[in-house]
């Protein structure tokens, strides 16, 4: 359950003026479903400070409205690949808010949202895409291009088509048994 919102400063007035009536804590209190103890600190800070306002705060105030926070949570669901420095941007120009990305992080994470960014890759050959798809195609299928079966462990695990930019593929005959090798473009082999 989320946490009740404050009384209004217009509701607060009225349960003073309730009070000031002749009307208990008690019954103002059932009039406004809220706490006895609510009206009665309303009553006691009105005898001390003569107001029924929010004393001062600690900390820093928010850069930020609750409609902004919306906003940067729906401009990250509508693009799940929008930078945290885009957002800031776009929340500039929508409302003039000037923020850090690290304003944007927090924000969202209250939301539990992440700022991803898009991949940002190698651009590949048109040589590069075909060794890669006929790598892959080998890999799908269970063979390489002689029909022997084709894994490929290297110390990071199974090498996958993305770190294949700039490899040649190629199976060898090793004392008898088929190994997968790859080269590099400087044909320096590597048997794995």
């Amino acid at each position: 359950m989320g946490r009740r919102q404050g009384m209004t400063l217009e509701e607060r007035q009225r349960a003073i003026g309730m009070l000031h009536a002749g009307m208990t804590a008690r019954a103002v209190a059932r009039h406004f479903n809220r706490h006895e103890s609510t009206i009665s600190r309303f009553r006691n800070r009105l005898r001390e400070t003569e107001r029924v306002n929010d004393r001062p705060r600690l900390g820093r105030p928010r850069k930020t409205t609750p409609r902004e926070d919306r906003h940067i949570t729906t401009l990250s669901r509508r693009n799940r690949f929008m930078s945290g420095g885009k957002i800031a941007r776009d929340l500039m120009n929508t409302t003039g808010t000037r923020l850090c990305l690290r304003t944007v992080k927090n924000r969202l994470r209250a939301a539990r949202l992440k700022v991803c960014r898009p991949y940002v890759g190698i651009p590949l050959t048109h040589r590069h895409r075909q060794e890669r798809l006929q790598w892959g195609r080998g890999i799908v299928h269970g063979h390489a291009d002689n029909g022997t079966m084709c894994y490929l462990p290297t110390n990071r695990g199974l090498m996958y088509p993305s770190r294949m930019a700039g490899f040649k593929f190629g199976v060898d005959e090793v004392e008898g048994s088929t190994q997968a090798t790859l080269s590099n473009e400087i044909d320096t082999e590597v048997a794995v």
